[in-house]
């Protein structure tokens, strides 16, 4: 053993002092020191002579004579003898790797002090027998001491770990992050001391980069690797920096050793230091987990009190810090395991009568895995007999203290999941419900599957605790929830009511501009039958035929959603109306500036043909609306199964994504833009939905997106097309002149509906109150008796009245004429004795059809 000692040694030595640069016996790369150190702590301090004649030879064959060989070898032989004697005296002996402390001390005792001795003997043979100047005497010594503290701090720890520890015992993973190791320290080392990935400038500041891998070593390995790791790294550097790689690179090749050894032995100490700290730590996690079930045991019964309420008092917390429930429910479920549970799940009742589970955990993730398979696999069971629906249906806990085979039996609905139940091995279980303001919410159900414990009254009481805190958070975080949906859903309701007031104030002030503009015109023309005044009264007639179809939307829409309109059902041909919408959209000139095809073939619906017109009227004119001049429009109509099938396609501007579901709701509409220039207020199709699903049908729209244009489809039940009837054509023969009462407070309209009642050839007489109009009516007896309902005083209802008291009354034909269109309107006209009900604006042509038709045959009145 001396002889294969002295000859390592003697080795080692030859190669450091290949190194020798500031001189022939000083070299900063000198192994051998750590390899004495390392002998003399593990084999004893009888291994000195290997010490002292590896070290003579080595130096007697190189340089200088057979003194300065003594005094260099018996430097160095001290130096090893001196660090034994140190590491032993103060830092653990064989073991100086305990911790971080001891690292320091075997570091500093070792690498610093003692190689002190051999620098200085070394040194001082060479100069006092004349081998070396005085005047060098400084730089042979740091080369000499820093190569010997690097031999220490590098190669000493290498050897000392290795022979100290059992050798490890890898499983695979362990062993491919060790590959993974090496791998990094190559690529580090090639990086910053080598050719192959990176050539900077010499000096280039990279230094730092080796060093996580040390880290990795300490921190996933332990000190032997952490040593093994920095001497690897240190060759590497070594070799590198030879070869004039690296951030070390100096003028002077002794330099460059000088500051590369500086620097790994500063790194190898700090991560040493390092390791031996990750290592004490798991020692003492190691210790404290082995000591953990005996410290449990002893302090059990003092602590459970106390874990209690410290458990509710966090549970609280937990679920008192978010109103998003099932977070919160997640994070209880794992207070509670394993204090109360070795397993705790929590299931709320849905709206539909299943559960959802939003939270579960168990202390075995396998287990946990378990439950979680057959909780899919099985579902819920509302009719079970036992568990969470029988705990749901009685809202009394139910706990089984020591689950028998019976018990286990009787819980699962069919084989697979006895065999799961007996797989998880429930011991003891309780389930427990959620309930606040007398509702049942849910569930909480915990199991012990792992643990000698069983549940009992106490355990009952405590779950019941934590149920009601958390039963309570729920109940809470919904009525925030709701509360919000109701603030929210307020809100838009706001904002979209003041847009649609803005919008109805443009749509409104545009036709009166335009008719105020077309009165103006009529005031300052010389001809009235000229063309400036004949297209003032055409924009006049169009403009209040817009706004009665204004007025008109805004009623139906009302009654549609209130459930208030009546349909006036029959068999017609979806077709015939389709094409008769289309006609009359031709006769107002809506069409002029689109492309517009009706293709298909009749089909026959049961239905209110008018407003089946209306929701074609307002597609119709929705796609017109949003398509470009000169764009096209296809309508079809036909049968598809046993539904009829009205489509409208346009290739206009198309639907945004996020606009498509809601555009069948009130006041919604596309891109608006201050001109207003497509004009609308949001209800065409929400009338149009309405009224279709009050025929018993659907419509929906497709789009993909801006710029592709849109598909609406209408669908409703189809009927056979009936068998053809022969109709005798009749002809409505003209009425007579009639005497005519009016009873207007507002002047102008007063005004225009005498004159244009004079113009029909009829005889009128008016009054501008309900007094005066009783007088006037009962005096003349007209034929018919126009009466506006919201007269000052006495109103058009009780005029109605009072004229109908009257011996004469019952006679008189009276039509109420008011701006109060609602079916409540008209029925509470005819309570009050009226014939008829006309909502303002009334159509000229309307007024003289019922004045054509009324009371025919009837003597004149006496005047």
């Amino acid at each position: 053993v001396l002889l294969l000692l002295a000859a390592l040694y003697l080795a080692a030595a030859k190669l450091g002092l290949k190194l020798a640069l500031v001189h022939a016996s000083a070299t900063a790369v000198w192994p051998p020191t750590g390899i004495a150190l390392a002998a003399l702590l593990l084999l004893g301090r009888r291994m000195w002579p290997s010490i002292f004649i590896g070290a003579f030879v080595a130096n007697v064959t190189t340089a200088g004579s057979v003194t300065t060989s003594l005094g260099i070898a018996t430097g160095n032989t001290l130096e090893a003898v001196l660090g034994v004697y140190l590491v032993r005296r103060f830092a653990s002996g064989r073991h100086p790797f305990v911790n971080g402390q001891e690292v320091i001390k075997f570091l500093f005792l070792a690498a610093m002090v003692s190689t002190m001795v051999s620098a200085t003997v070394g040194v001082g043979s060479l100069v006092l027998t004349g081998f070396a100047p005085w005047s060098d005497a400084g730089s042979i010594w740091l080369t000499w001491w820093l190569g010997d503290a690097a031999g220490n701090i590098l190669v000493a720890p290498f050897l000392i770990l290795w022979a100290a520890e059992p050798w490890p015992r890898w499983s695979a993973f362990k062993l491919l992050e060790a590959a993974a190791l090496l791998v990094s320290l190559e690529l580090i080392g090639q990086l910053v001391f080598g050719p192959a990935l990176l050539r900077g400038a010499p000096g280039y500041p990279i230094d730092f980069l080796a060093v996580p891998p040390l880290v990795w070593a300490a921190f996933r390995f332990g000190q032997r690797e952490t040593a093994t790791a920095s001497l690897v790294l240190g060759s590497m550097a070594l070799w590198g920096t030879l070869h004039g790689y690296g951030p070390f690179i100096r003028e002077n090749l002794n330099e460059s050793l000088l500051l590369l050894q500086a620097f790994m032995g500063i790194t190898a100490l700090f991560a040493l230091a390092f390791a031996a700290v990750v290592a004490e730590r798991r020692r003492v996690n190691e210790e404290r987990l082995a000591l953990l079930p005996l410290a449990q045991a002893a302090r059990q019964l003092a602590e459970d009190a106390e874990r209690r309420a410290s458990f509710l008092a966090d549970a609280s917390a937990v679920l008192g810090s978010s109103l998003d429930y099932d977070a919160t429910l997640h994070r209880m479920v794992k207070l509670a395991v394993p204090l109360l549970a070795d397993g705790c799940s929590v299931d709320l009742l849905e709206d539909s009568g299943t559960t959802r589970r939003v939270a579960q955990i168990h202390i075995v993730p396998a287990k946990d895995e378990m439950v979680r398979d057959a909780r899919a696999r099985h579902g819920f069971n509302p009719s079970s007999p036992s568990g969470v629906p029988a705990v749901l249906r009685s809202r009394r806990s139910s706990v089984v203290s020591q689950a028998t085979e019976a018990d286990v039996t009787s819980t699962a609905r069919n084989p697979e999941q006895l065999a799961m139940f007996r797989a998880l091995g429930l011991r003891s279980w309780m389930v427990v419900p959620l309930t606040a303001r007398e509702r049942v919410l849910g569930a909480m159900t915990f199991i012990i599957t792992e643990s000698d414990r069983r549940y009992g009254h106490a355990d009952v009481s405590l779950a019941e605790a934590l149920a009601d805190r958390a039963a309570a958070a729920i109940d809470n975080a919904r009525l925030y929830r709701d509360a919000e949906a109701a603030r929210n859903e307020a809100e838009t309701a706001n904002r979209l009511k003041d847009e649609f007031l803005a919008m109805l104030g443009h749509e409104l002030r545009n036709p009166l501009g335009a008719i105020s503009n077309a009165v103006h015109i009529l005031d300052r023309v010389d001809d009235p039958h000229g063309v400036s005044a004949t297209h003032a009264r055409q924009i006049i007639a169009r403009q209040v035929q817009q706004l009665g179809g204004l007025i008109d939307d805004l009623l139906d829409v009302g009654r549609v959603m209130t459930g208030k309109i009546k349909l006036d059902r029959g068999p017609f041909d979806l077709y015939e109306a389709t094409d008769h919408a289309l006609t009359t959209l031709r006769a107002a000139g809506k069409v002029g500036d689109h492309a517009v095809a009706l293709a298909g073939q009749p089909v026959w619906i049961d239905g209110d043909a008018a407003r089946i017109e209306q929701v074609v009227l307002n597609l119709v004119e929705n796609a017109l609306r949003y398509t470009p001049a000169g764009g096209a429009i296809d309508i079809e109509v036909g049968r598809e199964g046993a539904r009829a099938v009205f489509r409208v396609q346009d290739g206009g501007m198309g639907i945004r994504p996020e606009l498509l579901p809601r555009i069948f709701d009130l006041f919604v509409q596309g891109e608006r833009a201050l001109d207003r220039g497509r004009g609308g207020l949001g209800i065409g199709l929400t009338l149009v939905k309405r009224l279709v699903e009050l025929h018993g049908g659907t419509v929906h729209a497709q789009s993909a997106g801006p710029g592709t244009g849109s598909v609406f489809t209408v669908s409703l039940p189809a009927l056979a097309a009936p068998v053809p009837r022969s109709v005798t054509p009749t002809t409505a023969a003209a009425g007579p002149a009639r005497r005519v009462a009016l009873i207007e407070d507002n002047a102008d309209a007063r005004e225009s509906l005498r004159v244009l009642l004079e113009l029909y050839g009829h005889e009128v007489h008016e009054a501008a109150d309900g007094l005066t109009g009783v007088e006037l009516v009962l005096r003349l007896r007209p034929d018919v008796t126009f009466i506006d309902i919201g007269l000052p005083g006495v109103d058009g209802y009780e005029v109605a009245q009072r004229i109908r008291a009257t011996p004469h009354g019952q006679e008189l034909h009276l039509v109420a004429l008011t701006g109060y269109g609602l079916p409540e309107d008209e029925r509470h006209a005819r309570q009050a004795g009226f014939d008829a009900h006309l909502t303002k604006p009334v159509h000229p042509a309307a007024m003289q059809r019922l004045l054509q038709t009324t009371l025919p045959g009837r003597a004149p009145r006496p005047s």
